[in-house]
């Protein structure tokens, strides 16, 4: 019980010491109103100091000279170093005085003798105060009233870190079935607002049914706390508060603190958007605001603390001045040093001692170390924070999404680049990063959710790699219709995406050593098929690198180099479940295209057919209703359908009919069955319905 007592009253003490560091940080936090809410929020940096450590080094401009003009401190060239506590002052300063008065009076041959004899004389006098201090001391611990205020405090503790467990056991509940999107970004369905959660690898939790924009402007707000280590700084700020919660002050600086941590976030992100980015912002995080009775402990939510002023700052909040800066600055540097050290040593004129001069250079130096590494610091808390081009917003993406049976528009498929390390290549839904030597994807783009899709422009993006002299590479992403106002510059090498600006292109050249399939000569033995993507490589000796495919499911894709062949897509490396039918967008794109031509929505039936999709065959047939349970009735079919030859056709050409045989790999025989085809007005060419055996 004594250990805990003796630790109880240094924790007593550092609170009230740390209590006198907190007003002073209130104090500049006032001044400061105007300036940038880094400034604020980098001061409460000399708070968790002082709660966590118990002395520091002595500074003439240390705030507790005021409190502690007559600390007493004894050094003495010659002698050992005595130092005590404020009891047993008295005893020491005899210590030194008689040494002095016999230096003084006596020859300098016998002096230090005898000094030291008077030394070990008053030592022992000096130990056995020190004793008696201690012994008093002892019995201080041991008092009831101490005993039962540590245990208090423990049961404080023990109260608020089984809140904490129990906060954390609730959050941990709600993101258990979260869905992960790319990177560090999950969507749950039963959260309320966004937020980061955990410490060794953190994650960015987001409702669902969130749009673009929305994400847009809560991304970059959490992953500049993950970029700046805030949930980390949070955890701490709380065991603190854990430990000290029985100091109002604590508190206090911990509400204000994690305010200022918002806000300052809150202006990194703002620094670039226009007026009204900042309102759709400010209403974001009005909509996701957090209940006030519920103390925050655990995450950081994006519409965390008082949101009113937060709103207030974003809408007030103006580009910083270089002079406002560089006061901040100076104003920041000076209150941690002074109060980060501890009140300077004051003498009697009795009993003075000279430092010696080497102790003197050493507490200069270790104070201009401690300017500078604050000064360092401040620097990098506030960097870019007012100087930051357009060019260099970050813009939030995520991984492409697709499944292990996931299909894909053939005509959209492109090779954009290749060298000996990776190739770089994009479909209608993603564009891809393939590590040759590793054979996986290391990185992709969501292109629809860059509303790049075919389906939803009508085209497909336009993509071109460019590189540099080193080597490096980026790939403009350009929807259509194609305006650089609207297109995106991918930095390959970071996996970071930009808006489009020419800046970002500065000594890049654009990748041209691709040749199309259709130019490639018939002696070269190369064969032009639809089962191969249109940009093909020269390697030499009639050599090529190109991308192929066996059907239209991502699975069979693969990029051929020469008789080398790399499989593209891995179904480990699958971001979505498997599905029991593509997605909406796919069978439109699909529709749109097979509706150009009675041969293309042929071929497209008969492709689809084959696979079993019947929400694909839905999508080019007119009176064919979908349902789920067809789908898995029809996936489970093994017959598939080949052409035999066109029956007949309607003299405006506006009708065909196809016979084809109908057979099964188990089975022997064949059926022969028909297929009409019709140029529907608004539609194009439509099969109609499935194929039956008669031709009427």
């Amino acid at each position: 019980m004594q250990i805990i007592n003796a630790l109880f009253l240094k924790i007593v003490e550092q609170s009230l010491n740390a209590g006198i560091v907190i007003f002073i940080v209130l104090a500049v936090r006032v001044l400061l109103k105007r300036f940038p809410k880094s400034f604020a929020y980098f001061l409460w940096l000399v708070v968790a100091f002082r709660l966590i450590i118990p002395s520091s080094i002595d500074s003439g401009i240390s705030v507790y000279n005021l409190f502690n003009s007559e600390k007493m401190e004894l050094k003495n060239i010659n002698l050992e170093k005595v130092s005590n506590t404020s009891n047993t002052a008295a005893t020491a300063q005899t210590v030194v005085e008689r040494p002095q008065k016999i230096t003084e009076e006596t020859t300098i041959d016998n002096t230090e003798s005898i000094a030291y004899q008077e030394y070990e004389t008053d030592k022992n006098i000096y130990m056995a105060d020190i004793f008696h201090a201690e012994k008093k001391t002892t019995n201080f611990k041991n008092n009831k009233w101490i005993n039962i205020l540590a245990c208090f405090w423990l049961s404080g503790m023990l109260g608020l870190i089984c809140y904490t467990i129990v906060a954390l056991r609730k959050i941990k509940r709600k993101i258990q079935f979260g869905i992960r999107q790319y990177g560090c970004v999950y969507e749950c369905d039963s959260i309320r607002s966004p937020f980061v959660f955990g410490i060794l690898s953190p994650k960015i939790y987001l409702p669902f049914r969130l749009s673009k924009v929305e994400q847009q402007c809560i991304l970059a707000h959490e992953e500049y706390h993950i970029k700046r280590k805030d949930y980390l700084i949070k955890r701490v700020a709380w065991l603190l508060v854990v430990v000290y919660w029985f100091q109002p002050l604590v508190w206090v600086a911990y509400h204000l603190m994690c305010l200022d941590m918002e806000m300052s976030c809150d202006e990194k992100i703002i620094a670039g958007f226009d007026i009204e980015l900042r309102k759709e912002y400010s209403r974001l995080m009005l909509a996701f605001a957090v209940n006030k009775r519920k103390f925050s402990a655990s995450s950081l939510a994006f519409g965390e603390g008082n949101t009113m002023k937060r709103i207030q700052n974003i809408l007030e909040y103006q580009k910083t001045v270089r002079w406002k800066l560089a006061v901040g600055t100076v104003v920041v540097m000076l209150t941690l040093a002074a109060c980060a050290t501890d009140a300077k040593s004051v003498l009697s004129d009795t009993n003075k001692t000279i430092l010696s001069e080497s102790e003197t250079m050493q507490q200069t130096i270790l104070l201009d170390n401690n300017t500078l590494n604050f000064s360092a610091e401040l620097d990098k808390a506030n960097d870019s924070t007012q100087n930051i081009a357009d060019s260099e917003h970050i813009i939030a993406h995520q991984e492409a999404q697709w499944a292990e049976n996931t299909m894909f528009d053939l005509e959209f498929c492109s090779l954009d680049y290749v060298d000996s390390d990776r190739i770089l290549f994009h479909i209608s839904s993603g564009f891809f990063v393939y590590d040759l030597e590793k054979q996986r994807i290391v990185h992709s783009v969501d292109l629809k959710a860059l509303h790049c899709q075919a389906v939803q422009t009508g085209k497909a993006c336009d993509v071109t790699v460019y590189q540099n002299g080193t080597g490096q590479l980026k790939a403009v992403i350009t929807p259509y219709p194609y305006s650089v106002d609207t297109g995106y510059v991918y930095d390959v090498e970071n996996d970071k995406l930009f808006a489009y600006n020419t800046a970002l292109l500065e000594d890049y050249v654009p990748f041209d050593r691709f040749v199309s399939k259709y130019d490639i000569p018939f002696e070269d033995g190369v064969t032009k098929t639809w089962k191969m993507a249109t940009n093909v490589l020269p390697l030499g000796e009639h050599s090529y690198g190109m991308i192929c495919w066996d059907t239209i499911e991502l699975a069979t894709v693969y990029y051929k180099e020469g008789e080398q062949k790399y499989q593209l897509f891995h179904k480990e490396q699958a971001t979505l479940p498997k599905h029991l039918k593509q997605d909406d967008s796919f069978y439109q794109s699909i529709a749109q295209n097979s509706g150009t031509s009675v041969s293309q929505c042929l071929l497209d039936y008969i492709g689809l057919y084959n696979m079993h999709d019947y929400a694909g065959i839905c999508a080019l047939s007119t009176g064919v209703v979908y349902s789920d349970q067809k789908q898995q009735e029809f996936a489970e079919n093994t017959k598939k359908l080949s052409l035999d030859k066109e029956v007949h056709h309607s003299e405006d050409e506006k009708e065909y009919v196809f016979q084809f045989s109908y057979s099964d790999d188990y089975e022997e025989g064949e059926i022969k069955v028909y297929l009409a085809f019709k140029d529907v007005d608004g539609q194009g060419w439509r099969a109609e319905g499935l194929p039956s055996k008669s031709d009427e």
